[in-house]
């Protein structure tokens, strides 16, 4: 009886230890199964999102500006017409006319106008375009003043209709109008902060400007440049004469203190790998990691180089791989 007991007890044991090593190698083989599942689901849902979620851009080759708005003065090299006599001046000619030297601009009258007989006649001192209105500020805005100028507080004059000196009393020796040489660049005398969008402006020879939205930016060269503190105060030379400026002393304008061309990539394209940054370009539908070199930045965007333009670059790269296929 005794022994007909142990051993109905060590078949027991070992029933329990052979269901016991069953259920764990079914639990292995069930966790291996599931991992091979899931592995397979993320591998499926990341191709599936390679192919619709994926964003592409074909980039393109251009520049890239930081710009600051700011207002410009306005420095013609300018004649004035002087009066020999008190009196009224009535010209001869429109304002903007090109007028040589030693042509008449018009004559000199009496207050009382009586008879009308010219008390002089008036003739242009230079070439150039002839400008009628005046704002009192003739003289003032040369190149050789605008050191002295406090360009902050300058303000637009009146509007040229509202300020003409035409039939009005100018004494002897007055001015009554202005002839400007429109063969001479136009400057602008300008000021920003010298270290405005973390760059040095002392170094600078040249700057782009913009002086309206729908005109492209040019190149101005930097003829003088003084420190007023924490500012820079820039003579600037545009590429030639700006006849839309004529009657203006103070004009808006755009400055592009910095300047990149390259291609331009949104900036949330770049991925780093190692020290290296680098983008996604797609290439017979498949991504592929690309190196670039970082150009410059603003806005959102980056000048890189290190790809063509035209190439198709990944936007949104944060669960993209080399070698995954793209839609």
């Amino acid at each position: 009886m005794g022994y007909s007991s142990s051993n109905t007890r060590l078949r027991r044991r070992r029933s329990v230890y052979r269901r016991l090593g069953n259920r764990i190698l079914l639990g292995i083989i069930g966790t291996a199964v599931l991992i091979l599942v899931l592995w397979g689901l993320s591998n499926w849902l990341l191709n599936a999102w390679g192919r619709w979620g994926i964003k592409v851009e074909a980039v393109q080759s251009g520049v890239l500006q930081e710009t600051i708005n700011l207002d410009a003065v306005v420095i013609n090299r300018e004649t004035a017409v002087l009066t020999p006599v008190e009196g009224k001046f009535f010209p001869a000619l429109k304002e903007g006319e090109r007028v040589r030297k030693g042509q008449q601009l018009g004559a000199m009258l009496g207050e009382s106008l009586a008879g009308r007989d010219p008390l002089a006649t008036i003739y242009s001192p230079a070439n150039g375009l002839l400008r009628l209105h005046l704002d009192g500020t003739e003289g003032l805005f040369t190149q050789e003043n605008w050191e002295k100028l406090d360009l902050s507080q300058l303000t637009p004059p009146a509007a040229a209709s509202d300020r003409t000196r035409q039939n009005s009393l100018v004494a002897a020796g007055g001015t009554v109008a202005v002839v400007v040489d429109n063969l001479t660049p136009t400057m602008l005398a300008l000021e920003v902060e010298a270290n405005a969008e973390g760059r040095s402006l002392e170094a600078a020879k040249e700057l782009w400007l913009q002086l309206k939205p729908d005109q492209p930016f040019v190149r101005a060269a930097v003829l003088k440049q003084l420190r007023a503190g924490d500012k820079a105060r820039l003579l600037l030379k545009l590429p030639d004469f700006q006849e839309e400026l004529l009657l203006q002393r103070k004009t808006p304008a755009v400055l592009a203190l910095n300047r990149w061309s390259g291609v331009i990539v949104p900036s949330g394209s770049l991925v780093r790998q190692g020290d290296d940054s680098g983008v996604f370009v797609v290439y017979k539908g498949i991504a592929e990691w690309r190196r670039v070199e970082l150009i410059g930045a603003s806005g959102g965007q980056t000048a890189v180089s290190g790809i063509d333009s035209g190439e198709l670059v990944v936007v949104n790269p944060a669960l993209v791989k080399s070698g995954m296929r793209i839609r």
